[in-house]
């Protein structure tokens, strides 16, 4: 497994979907990257949690389990793997192995994405698809600056993102609960917090009432 593709989606991460929604990697087939441009195996997650490996047509069976939203449990060959959601979407799966620094890559495999051989084509298509982790709109009115995880006694784990609107020279702050998942603006001299499934809503709705 890759131990040092994680810094790739670290901007990425609030952008990411949860494994509970299996429709999103069951039945497609996915390319696990044991080593970039080196040796690639085919993933398919069939139903009823069978699973198939294909490297360069031989085929081995396993067997694949979801825990919960944020972890699988993947058999091969009698070797039993917890495997920790790390980041999905359409086209990628990065998932840990628990308790370790060991990430698998898998890519969805299709005609635009199969010539992703090297950590730089990685970037190249991720900075294309994503603007520091939110979606490319060709109407984006900020940038996001900066995002720093954090930790208080009042919120515990956190993650603070710096939002930067056009034409503006300030710095405003939106924050994801590491526990809930959520994300929400504290505005400056109230206790008014209300929370939103990504980034790009939250700042939608505070742009529009406050800004």
């Amino acid at each position: 497994m890759l131990t040092y593709i994680k810094h790739i989606f670290t901007n990425l991460s609030y952008y990411s979907q949860k494994l509970d929604d299996e429709t999103i990697f069951q039945n497609q087939k996915w390319i696990n990257i044991d080593e970039i441009g080196i040796r690639k195996k085919l993933f398919i997650f069939r139903p009823e949690n069978k699973l198939l490996v294909s490297v360069n047509g031989n085929v081995s069976k396993g067997s694949w389990e979801y825990i919960d939203s944020t972890t699988l449990l993947i058999e091969i060959d009698d070797n039993p793997i917890l495997l920790r959601h790390a980041f999905i979407d359409d086209e990628f799966l990065l998932l840990n192995q628990d308790n370790t620094e060991n990430y698998a890559l898998f890519i969805k495999e299709n005609a635009k994405l199969k010539e992703l051989n090297t950590i730089e084509q990685i970037n190249f298509y991720l900075d294309s698809k994503y603007r520091l982790g939110l979606p490319i709109q060709e109407d984006n009115y900020f940038k996001l600056i900066n995002q720093i995880d954090e930790f208080d006694l009042a919120w515990g784990n956190y993650t603070r993102f710096e939002i930067q609107f056009n034409n503006e020279n300030s710095i405003y702050y939106f924050y994801k609960g590491n526990n809930s998942q959520r994300f929400f603006f504290v505005k400056p001299l109230s206790s008014e917090r209300k929370y939103f499934d990504n980034l790009q809503d939250a700042i939608d709705f505070y742009h529009q009432k406050y800004f």
